[in-house]
């Protein structure tokens, strides 16, 4: 069900000590898959917010977020419309 969304990998995502109104960055690599990545976050109110996706190298793009309050964040990471593996 997953289709070209399960070669994807995510990097450096810390899910530990983030801090309120500081960003957050981690990285997917789309391991040659090709597509459209989009991502956003939900915050524990329910407030959702787009996250900035930026490409850093050939199969490799940062995603951005900041956390606007305290509590857990959900982030859901799609690719051509599908979940990626473990979103969120």
């Amino acid at each position: 069900p997953f289709g070209d969304a399960r070669k994807l990998t995510v990097h450096s995502l810390k899910t530990k000590g983030l801090e309120v109104n500081k960003a957050c960055t981690f990285t997917i690599n789309v391991n040659g898959a090709r597509g459209r990545l989009d991502a956003r976050v939900i915050a524990p109110s329910g407030a959702e917010d787009i996250c900035s996706i930026q490409e850093i190298a050939e199969d490799h793009y940062a995603v951005r977020f900041t956390p606007k309050e305290n509590g857990t964040h959900w982030i859901h990471v799609r690719f051509n419309g599908r979940d990626i593996p473990e979103s969120p």
